[in-house]
């Protein structure tokens, strides 16, 4: 969960099992009022709050019982709808399209592991988080066939940061958009790079166009991208068609 989504999630979460319940329970409405007005940047306080709220819930009964059907009710939704998305999607995807295949893999695993989420503190992070747990595993290896690759799952979570961090996130694009594992340039092409374009084309697409003339390696992570967003843009689409053709012809060339 990115640090700007906590808060919201935590006052939304008291309110969908206040419903749940039927009922306003002076504790929670106290530790709602708490938490909108306290500094969620602060990891401490973060802390603090999701224990007194988790603990006071796992204390009651009734509350328990409410924030699981909520729970419940939240998991089947989402389910449904990300099973639905990838069904329309994956007609469009090519068979080696490797995100499609991580996505569903996700889907399968969570299909198969549906029951209400304990309560537990939650995993609050920001993008330099994501990027040093990333940092941590890579470059690794390819996870094996029919397993899920703790990499792509890595760079997923950076993936989040995208639209509100793309400066952050560029310098670790770059890095390992240059990687001589195959594998980890197609997630840093479909992850990130082509959702950096989609967001941000003017800005980072003469960097791309740079960095392509400078190393082959990035060439290449770049042509496993599709246009999305602003890169599907006329005059973006294209430069965008233009620069991958540059790079097909470089190839062939040598």
């Amino acid at each position: 969960m990115k640090l700007s989504e906590w808060k919201p999630f935590m006052l939304g979460w008291i309110d969908e099992v206040q419903t749940e319940a039927g009922i306003q329970v002076p504790v929670l409405s106290d530790l709602r009022r708490r938490i909108e007005e306290a500094d969620a940047s602060v990891a401490a306080t973060r802390e603090l709050l999701e224990r007194e709220l988790f603990g006071f819930v796992d204390s009651q009964a009734f509350l328990r019982q409410a924030a699981a059907r909520y729970m419940e009710r939240r998991a089947t939704e989402a389910i449904e709808q990300a099973a639905a998305v990838l069904k329309r999607a994956e007609a469009y995807l090519p068979a080696e399209h490797r995100l499609a295949r991580e996505t569903k893999r996700d889907r399968e695993d969570v299909t198969a592991h549906h029951e209400p989420a304990d309560l537990k503190p939650l995993d609050v992070i920001d993008v330099r988080e994501a990027i040093r747990r990333a940092e941590e595993i890579l470059p690794g290896q390819v996870a094996p066939d029919g397993e899920r690759d703790p990499r792509w799952q890595a760079i997923m979570r950076i993936e989040d940061f995208i639209e509100e961090e793309p400066d952050a996130i560029w310098p670790f694009i770059l890095r390992w958009g240059t990687s001589d594992d195959e594998d980890l340039r197609t997630a840093i092409g479909v992850l990130l790079l082509e959702h950096l374009l989609a967001h941000d084309f003017t800005r980072f697409f003469p960097l791309v166009e740079d960095s392509i003339r400078k190393n082959a390696q990035f060439g290449d992570t770049f042509s496993r991208c599709w246009k999305m967003g602003q890169a599907k843009n006329p005059e973006n689409s294209d430069r965008f068609d233009a620069l991958q053709l540059e790079y097909k012809n470089a190839r062939r060339s040598k």
